[in-house]
C-alpha cells in the first residue's frame, strides 16, 4: 500500500508522502490531504475543514447537473470559458474537485438560469469566505472560484464587493505568475492558466474602460499567448495563436475567433484613453489624427484576421451555428468603430467638448459621424438577425448588452439630428431602440448589472416618442440623452477624468467616505444654509458638488 495525496494523484506526479504536507504541495501552496489508496481503489473527496462542512449545501447529484448546465450554457462565453469540460466534470464526480471551486460553479449558474435562488446566495458565500481563508496560499482553483464568485456579485447587484474582490484576483494571478507563458507544463494545463488569466482581463470592463488607475492587468506585463479555439482545448492540443499586441512573437495568419475577440478588447480600451485624453486637451490635433490613423490601421488588421465562419452575414442564415460568441465578436468590432468616432459627434454626452476638437475640417466630421451612426445600425441589424434565429435560451455576455445600449442611443440620437422634422424615420429609429430594449430585457432577467441600461434606454424612448407626438423642431431633442450622472461623493476632477458610463459598476458602487460623516455629531447647528448640506444645494447651484461638503472637514 502506497501513501499519496490527492492533489498529486490528480496531477499525476510524485509524492513523498510527507505529512502534513508533501513536497510538492507546500511548493505549489496547495491543500494537501491524504488517503491511503491501492490500485483499483479510487481516491476520495478532498479535506474539507470542519467549520465548512455543516455549509457543504450543494448536494452531489444536485452539483453534478449544475456542472453540466455550466459547460452547456456558459462555457461559451469568454469570461466563463477557462474550465476544462472533461476533468471538471471527472473530477466532480469522483469528488476530488476544489470545494470553493465547486460551490462557485452551482452559485453563478444557478443565478444565471434563475434556480435555487434559497440557495445560491450561501453557495457564494460560502466559496468566497474558503477562499479568503487561505488568501496568502494562492491557487489556481482558488483564483477559479473567486472569478466566479465576482462575476456572481456583479450579476446579483453586489458591486462594490465585485468591484473589491477583482482586485484580490489580481493580484492572485501575478501571484501565481499566470501573466507568463510556463512552456514547462503540458498543453492542457497551459490552456488553462492562460484562459483563466484572459477571463480576469476581461472583467475589467464591467467596471470601467480605459482608466489606469483601475487597471486589473496593464498590457504591458502580459507576456501569454492568446487562447486557443475551443476543439483545440478540447483536444488538448496548444496552436500558436500569437500575442495580445503585435511585436512580441510570430503573428499567424488566423487567430481564432476567442484571439480575435480579446484583440477588439483591447482595442476598445485604446479608443476610450483617447476619448479621455481628448476630452481632457491632453493630446493636439496632430497626435490625434495619428492615433486615428493607427487605430483604424488595428482595426483592418484584426478584420483581415477573421474566419470565413466569423465573417456577417453568414451564407445561409437559417443552417448558420448562431453562437455567443459569432454575435460577441460582430457586435465588438463595430462597437470599436462606434467609440472612436462618436467622439465627433456634436451635441452627443459621450462627444469630445467642440472646444477641444476646433481645426477639424467640417468634411472629416461629417465623414466621422456618418461612420459612426452606419455602425450602430449594423450592430442593431446583427442583433436583430441574432435574435431571429438564435435559440431564446441561449445566455450572451454583459458585452452583448452594452453594445446594444450605445448603439440604440447613437440610432435615436442620430436620427433625430438629421431628420427631426420626418416622423417617419424616428418612429422607425424608436422601433429599433424598443426592440433592443426587448431583447436585452428578454435575455438579461437575471443581470442587475444591465438593469441600469434597461433603465436609461427605456426613458430615452419614451423622452423622444414624447418629441415626437410633440412635433417638437427647436432643437430641444439635443437634451434627451444627458449621460449618466457622476457617482455622489465623487470629487469634481474624480468625474471630470473617469467619465464613467451608465453600465460602468464602479459608477454603481457610490463607495462611502467616511470622512463626511460624523463630522458635527452631537452639535445643535443649523446646517440648512451651508453650503454643501441638503437643502442648500439648489439655492447656491451646487447640486452633488462633493467639493464643498470637504472643504470644511479639516
Amino acid at each position: 500500500m502506497k501513501t499519496v495525496c490527492v492533489q498529486c494523484r490528480i496531477r499525476k506526479v510524485r509524492c513523498d508522502g510527507a505529512k502534513p504536507c508533501c513536497s510538492t504541495c507546500e511548493r505549489l501552496h496547495l491543500d494537501c490531504s491524504f488517503h491511503e489508496v491501492t490500485e483499483g481503489v479510487t481516491v476520495g473527496p478532498p479535506r474539507v475543514p470542519p467549520k465548512y462542512r455543516g455549509t457543504q449545501a450543494c448536494a452531489q447529484c444536485r452539483a453534478m447537473k449544475l456542472v453540466g448546465s455550466y459547460f452547456s450554457r456558459l462555457h461559451a462565453l469568454p469570461a466563463y470559458s477557462f474550465l476544462h469540460q472533461e476533468t471538471v466534470q471527472r473530477r466532480c464526480h469522483e469528488k476530488t474537485i476544489n470545494f470553493a471551486l465547486k460551490l462557485a460553479l452551482c452559485a453563478i449558474t444557478a443565478l444565471i438560469l434563475g434556480i435555487h435562488e434559497s440557495k445560491r446566495d450561501k453557495w457564494a458565500w460560502t466559496s468566497e469566505h474558503f477562499v479568503l481563508d487561505r488568501l496568502e496560499q494562492p491557487s489556481i482553483f482558488h483564483l477559479q472560484a473567486l472569478l466566479l464568485v465576482i462575476r456572481y456579485r456583479a450579476e446579483a447587484g453586489q458591486f462594490r464587493r465585485a468591484f473589491m474582490l477583482a482586485g484580490l484576483a489580481a493580484r492572485s494571478a501575478v501571484a501565481l505568475r499566470l501573466n507568463y507563458e510556463h512552456p514547462e507544463l503540458g498543453p492542457l494545463a497551459q490552456e488553462v492558466r492562460r484562459r483563466t488569466f484572459w477571463s480576469l482581463y476581461l472583467l475589467e470592463d464591467v467596471f470601467c474602460v480605459g482608466l489606469k488607475e483601475f487597471e486589473l492587468c496593464r498590457p504591458d506585463i502580459i507576456q501569454l499567448q492568446l487562447p486557443c479555439e475551443d476543439e483545440s482545448f478540447g483536444q488538448e492540443s496548444s496552436p500558436n495563436t500569437g500575442f495580445l499586441q503585435p511585436g512580441m512573437g510570430l503573428e499567424p495568419e488566423t487567430i481564432g475567433s476567442k484571439g480575435i475577440y480579446l484583440k477588439l478588447v483591447f482595442t476598445r480600451r485604446s479608443v476610450m484613453k483617447l476619448s479621455r485624453q481628448i476630452y481632457l486637451k491632453e493630446i493636439d490635433l496632430a497626435g490625434l489624427f495619428c492615433a486615428i490613423d493607427h487605430l483604424q490601421s488595428d482595426l483592418r488588421r484584426i478584420s483581415s484576421q477573421f474566419s470565413p465562419n466569423d465573417r456577417y452575414p453568414p451564407l445561409d442564415s437559417d443552417e448558420f451555428d448562431w453562437r455567443p460568441q459569432y454575435v460577441m465578436l460582430q457586435l465588438s468590432y463595430h462597437q470599436c468603430h462606434c467609440d472612436l468616432y462618436r467622439i465627433f459627434l456634436s451635441g452627443y454626452p459621450e462627444a469630445a467638448p467642440q472646444v477641444n476638437i476646433e481645426g477639424i475640417k467640417p468634411r472629416d466630421l461629417t465623414t466621422m459621424r456618418h461612420r459612426c451612426l452606419k455602425n450602430a445600425e449594423e450592430i442593431l441589424r446583427i442583433l436583430f438577425d441574432y435574435d431571429t434565429h438564435a435559440e431564446g435560451q441561449q445566455i450572451l455576455d454583459f458585452d452583448v448588452a452594452v453594445c446594444a445600449y450605445h448603439a440604440a442611443r447613437l440610432v435615436l440620437f442620430g436620427t433625430f439630428k438629421e431628420n427631426r422634422n420626418a416622423d417617419s424615420l424616428m418612429n422607425t429609429a424608436i422601433s429599433k431602440a424598443q426592440l433592443s430594449l426587448d431583447i436585452i430585457s428578454r435575455r438579461f432577467t437575471f443581470s442587475a448589472a444591465v438593469a441600469p441600461m434597461r433603465d436609461d434606454l427605456s426613458r430615452l424612448i419614451q423622452s423622444y416618442e414624447s418629441l415626437v407626438r410633440s412635433s417638437n423642431g427647436d432643437g430641444t431633442g439635443d437634451l434627451v440623452d444627458r449621460g449618466p450622472l457622476p457617482a455622489p461623493g465623487v470629487s469634481r476632477a474624480a468625474a471630470i477624468r473617469q467619465q464613467l458610463s451608465v453600465h460602468s459598476l464602479l459608477l454603481r458602487s457610490t463607495f462611502p467616505d467616511p470622512s463626511l460623516s460624523g463630522i458635527f455629531d452631537g452639535v445643535n447647528l443649523d446646517f440648512s444654509m451651508w453650503p454643501g448640506f441638503p437643502g442648500s444645494y439648489e439655492q447656491l447651484g451646487t447640486a452633488g458638488n462633493s467639493d464643498f461638503e470637504e472643504q470644511y472637514m479639516y
